[in-house]
């Protein structure tokens, strides 16, 4: 509002001056300072700012969509884990992309893959590609499983990897 004021000052100043031509032009100022800002408004928020976006943030769709693909073909959300990274992906976020949104399953520790391990339901992992430390310890732990690097189309340098333990393993 505060910024619209001056519009709204000028707007009262050509009402009031009895030049014919104070109106017509007071329009025509008013009317290209608001296209201007409309046209800068959109070029921010539907092209820069996406792009930004789409830098600064996971790619958590892509995520709860693997998440939800395994649990509706071999196997299920409670043997789908997200390891946490700093700065990485919420695992909330993952929970409500994949359609469950009060799931938060995370394996922190090389522990926890072990008492994983008694399970022998099939189980799938969500890495950041960097953790170095968790994928040497699932193939530690789960020395049958694959590892695939998922590559994201939709956020470029935002790639994640799957590490899937088949049924018994």
């Amino acid at each position: 509002l505060v910024a619209a004021l001056p519009l709204a000052a000028l707007g009262r100043l050509a009402a009031a001056t009895p030049q014919r031509w104070s109106r017509p032009l007071a329009v025509l100022i008013i009317g290209g300072l608001l296209a201007t800002a409309v046209g800068a408004n959109y070029q921010w928020y539907f092209r820069d700012y996406a792009a930004h976006y789409k830098t600064a943030v996971w790619n958590t769709t892509e995520m709860g969509a693997v998440v939800a693909d395994f649990a509706n073909s071999v196997g299920d959300m409670t043997h789908a884990y997200h390891v946490p990274f700093p700065h990485w992906a919420d695992s909330r976020l993952i929970g409500i992309e994949a359609g469950v949104p009060g799931w938060q399953n995370t394996a922190t520790n090389r522990d926890q893959l072990f008492i994983h391990a008694q399970n022998p339901a099939p189980k799938l992992y969500l890495v950041h590609p960097d953790d170095r430390q968790m994928l040497g310890a699932l193939q530690l732990v789960f020395p049958n499983g694959r590892m695939q690097r998922h590559i994201s189309d939709s956020y470029p340098g935002k790639d994640f990897i799957i590490y899937f333990v088949p049924s018994g393993s």
